[in-house]
């Protein structure tokens, strides 16, 4: 999942996007993804809600 995580932020960063999820919050999020509590559906809407686009 780490890896996933970091191939997506890598591809947000290309286009100019950055995630502003907290150190905590994306802990979270790829601990519910290893255990299989969230969906990728969730993973979505995490990344949808925070981002900072570019300017």
């Amino acid at each position: 999942m780490r890896t996933a995580f970091a191939v997506a932020d890598i591809h947000l960063r290309l286009y100019g996007f950055r995630l502003t999820l907290s150190d905590e919050e994306a802990f979270t999020l790829a601990l519910e993804v290893a255990r299989c509590r969230q969906e990728v559906g969730g993973v979505a809407e995490a990344f949808r809600q925070h981002p900072d686009p570019p300017p």
